[in-house]
């Protein structure tokens, strides 16, 4: 959820008629206020700012601005009261505070005054001056200052879009913080639960009532990691809630950059992604190691402007453990977050699922009687005799995936009876498969993904020189251990 979610949500339950914005920059939020009146303050002199846009060709003198002045001036000139104002502008600590004062002077009664930024994730991304390229500022230093001084107001921050505060008139007999605040991080990291009167986003919405939320941005998530990566993202987004999924059919690591066929029909029918959606490759391109798979995060990435991302996870590789721990656990790893017990199966597959277009709709041949499966990629095979095991097997064995890998198999293990091909239009029809199949055979590959999704029993032949590839689970057979 996004501010602009939430000063919406607030203008509807309240029947708020104006709205003042003080630091719109881009125009990003405020053009997406739904209220008539309604406008901005800033001044568009943010030396950061402007050598930023020079990089990209943003030009501040095109952005249409009310108040082309600063808050100060602003306030020093202009007493108009509002019913919502939001304190977006200066992102240091003596300026917002002098930005939260001057809005309460003119706040309507029964009004709301909202600010953004105010849960900084790092020490680095609160600094003054600024020393990196994302930053909060000390935004809440006003905040714990303002809560430590007044009897006549309620705050809050609702735990979304890097903390969004809540301010509103309240009667109390004392401040909501009673000692002297030490502001520094050491005490904001300690105290940060209390000081900044944290809310989730569903008690927010409940709170607010839900009924008011009904034109709410969807969540949504960005991937163009290789397809097993993808599914392997998705117990970090069911996690989060589910969304929106945005697929990129360009990834320096794929064996195959056609993510968005491949991966459409087993996300579509997943009861927690909302829609699939294809994101335009010419957006979204990362600097990507292909030795270590490690992203550079000091190259600047070009998202489209007019889709909100809330969550990119390509960055799943900037996790500090990469190759070591499991792809599941990156994700939350390089997001910050705790894993929740693993949500088993993740995979919903149905071989029977009714899609919407009837193109879709087509079934993959499923052999007759008991059949084994093998899906055994290029990329991460090891010294190991397949033929063997393909020769031992008691029922017949079918290889899904790549025709050439395939061919690869079957010339370097001389299996061409033993093991016949099975063409798969994709991983939905893989994942049948797999389903279905009396014994699972991969090593660490697509196929194996699906199976840990759908908690398939499988056997898997392990490259010693990968790490991070054993679950652990109780349907997992390494076999080469």
């Amino acid at each position: 959820m996004y501010r602009y979610d939430i000063i919406n949500a607030l203008i509807k339950k309240n029947k708020y008629k104006n709205y003042l914005e003080i630091g719109v920059r881009d125009n990003h939020c405020f053009n997406k206020i739904k209220i008539k009146d309604k406008s901005g303050v800033d001044p568009m002199q943010d030396d950061w700012e402007i050598a930023k846009g020079e990089k990209v060709g943003w030009d501040g003198d095109k952005v249409p601005v009310k108040y082309r002045i600063t808050s100060d001036e602003y306030f020093e000139k202009h007493k108009t009261k509002y019913d919502i104002i939001f304190i977006d502008g200066l992102h240091e600590n003596e300026q917002v505070y002098r930005d939260i004062q001057n809005s309460l002077k003119c706040l309507n009664k029964g009004g709301t005054i909202l600010m953004h930024d105010c849960l900084p994730q790092k020490e680095e991304h609160q600094s003054v001056p600024r020393v990196s390229d994302y930053w909060n500022g000390d935004v809440w230093k006003a905040f714990v200052r303002v809560r430590s001084e007044r009897k006549d107001v309620e705050m809050s921050v609702i735990e979304t879009d890097t903390g969004v505060g809540i301010i509103t008139f309240d009667k109390k007999d004392k401040p909501a913080i009673e000692e002297e605040p030490t502001l520094d991080w050491e005490n904001y990291v300690k105290n940060k639960k209390e000081w900044m009167n944290i809310k989730s986003v569903d008690y927010f919405v409940l709170d607010t009532g839900e009924e008011f939320f009904i034109n709410k941005r969807v969540q949504t998530f960005l991937h163009s990691g290789c397809l097993g990566d993808v599914i392997w993202s998705l117990p970090f987004i069911i996690s989060k809630g589910g969304g929106d999924i945005y697929l990129r059919n360009h990834n320096k690591l794929s064996a195959t950059n056609q993510n968005y066929k491949g991966l459409f029909r087993i996300l579509v029918c997943q009861p927690y992604i909302n829609k699939v959606h294809l994101y335009p490759i010419e957006f979204g391109e990362k600097d990507i190691n292909t030795d270590t798979g490690v992203i550079n995060t000091q190259a600047e990435v070009k998202y489209k402007p007019d889709i909100e991302l809330d969550f990119d996870l390509d960055y799943f590789r900037i996790s500090p453990h990469l190759g070591k721990e499991h792809l599941i656990t990156s994700y939350f790893t390089a997001n910050s977050s705790k894993p929740q017990p693993l949500p088993l199966p993740y995979l919903v597959v149905d071989e029977n699922y009714k899609f919407t277009h009837k193109e879709l709709q087509r079934k993959v041949v499923i052999p007759k009687g008991k059949f084994n499966v093998f899906h055994i990629t290029q990329r991460y095979r090891c010294e190991y005799d397949w033929g063997k095991l393909i020769k031992k097997q008691e029922h017949p064995n079918y290889f899904i995936g790549l025709k050439e890998e395939y061919e690869e198999i079957v010339k370097d293990y001389d299996v061409a009876k033993e093991l016949k091909h099975i063409k798969t239009a994709d991983m939905y029809d893989m994942a049948i498969l797999i389903k279905k199949s009396d014994k699972f055979f991969c090593n660490p590959s697509v196929g194996h993904c699906l199976a840990v999704g759908m908690t398939k029993e499988y056997f898997l032949v392990k490259n010693p020189k990968q790490g991070g590839v054993k679950t652990n689970l109780p349907f997992e057979t390494i076999i080469n251990e």
